[in-house]
């Protein structure tokens, strides 16, 4: 149990960085604690996070692997997550009460796996911009609230799905 260890922010060579299963007693991450952490090419936080994610996390520009799975954080995703565009794999299950998941993640086109579990559709619907996303062979959505409209007809258009899962969702229409 404990503060986050904002001395983290120190070792800038580290490439792979996993807190998993650590209790950080509900702790914010300092906003700045990825700027100079820019070699880090996997983030896996699971370790009871309160708060906003943190800006910097645009800084983290080889990120190829992101978990932020296991924490309560608040607040919009912040837009510099849409800029590591490098990335392969992003996982948000658990992640509190974050905002809509934004159409610019159009912007991963790396993007190979996508798993989201309880976030929010403010249109209405699974984001437009995931269907731009043509590299992703694993789609996961469990329990992605605000749903009122039909499986978007877009998501013919993965072709390298593999693993389509669309779970505790509430659509409409045809």
């Amino acid at each position: 149990k404990g503060d986050f260890p904002a001395k983290l922010g120190h070792l800038r060579h580290l490439e792979h960085l996993t807190l998993r299963r650590i209790n950080m007693n509900g702790s914010t991450v300092p906003g700045n604690i990825f700027k100079n952490m820019t070699k880090l090419l996997s983030l896996e936080l699971e370790c009871n996070l309160f708060g906003p994610i943190p800006p910097s996390i645009s800084d983290l520009s080889n990120l190829v692997h992101l978990d932020l799975s296991g924490n309560e954080f608040m607040g919009d995703i912040p837009n510099g997550l849409y800029r590591l565009t490098k990335l392969t794999k992003l996982k948000m299950l658990s992640t509190g009460r974050l905002g809509t998941f934004s159409n610019q993640v159009s912007k991963l086109k790396n993007l190979k796996y996508l798993n989201v579990f309880n976030s929010h559709a403010s249109n209405g619907s699974i984001p437009d911009g995931i269907m731009a996303l043509t590299q992703l062979t694993n789609l996961d959505f469990f329990n992605f609230t605000g749903i009122s409209k039909p499986i978007p007809v877009g998501i013919g258009s993965l072709t390298q799905l593999k693993y389509l899962g669309l779970k505790h969702m509430n659509f409409k229409g045809n």
